[in-house]
């Protein structure tokens, strides 16, 4: 016959813990949060647009079209102080590539960037010599021009930069064989006198067959403003 000790049993700590657990489960179940009005500022918040669709919205009003000499006038105003003969190099560049049916220029004065579509009425190849720095094997020789160029124009320290190019391919001597390769960037960098730098980043044909090699070459060329 067992006998029941009361507090010096174990078993009385078991109910005593099974009936205070019981107990807060009942009180946390029938808790209710008291019920809080919404600030003014957040219904305010919440009806009008968000900060960043304001942001998208005052970057497309600040977008504006240009003729060319005009485009090149927005550059030179918003771009980083002694660099004016970086956009000199551009436009010889541009200038170079013969757009004879139509260019678009684009500008935001809010990103500081800009666009520039060409429309040519044919392709072309433009004779381009320059050396490869991480592949001494591989030379550039010219530049394949499509019938639309496209690029994207902004600033990046003391260079200008072309970006998300289309329509521009780079030939290639590799070892004596002639391939083509597309160009993903263009910079240029001009320095105290009349020579600059042109660079000119384009896919490494060579990637498709060893993977450890770079996916991206760059093509150095350096030239006279006034030549």
């Amino acid at each position: 016959m067992s006998v029941d000790r009361g507090k010096d049993s174990p078993k009385f700590w078991l109910r005593t813990q099974k009936t205070q657990l019981s107990d807060t489960l009942n009180k946390i179940s029938s808790y209710r949060m008291p019920a809080v009005s919404r600030p003014e500022k957040e219904k305010t918040e919440k009806q009008s647009p968000s900060n960043s669709y304001i942001r998208m919205e005052q970057i497309d009003k600040a977008t504006n079209l240009y003729s060319y000499s005009a485009f090149l006038h927005e550059v030179e105003k918003y771009a980083p102080p002694g660099t004016a003969r970086n956009i000199a190099a551009m436009d010889l560049f541009i200038r170079s590539l013969r757009p004879d049916i139509k260019v678009t220029c684009q500008f935001n004065h809010l990103l500081k960037s800009g666009s520039i579509e060409l429309v040519r009425r044919e392709e072309s190849v433009k004779m381009h010599d320059c050396m490869c720095p991480e592949m001494e094997s591989i030379q550039g020789r010219s530049l394949i021009l499509g019938k639309r160029i496209y690029f994207e124009v902004s600033f990046q320290k003391q260079c200008l930069i072309l970006t998300n190019v289309s329509g521009l391919h780079m030939g290639l001597d590799v070892m004596g064989n002639y391939l083509q390769s597309a160009v993903n960037k263009l910079t240029f960098r001009a320095f105290e006198g009349a020579e600059y730098l042109q660079v000119i980043y384009a896919d490494n044909p060579l990637n498709r067959l060893r993977s450890e090699l770079k996916s991206e070459l760059s093509f150095i060329s350096a030239a006279q403003l006034g030549g």
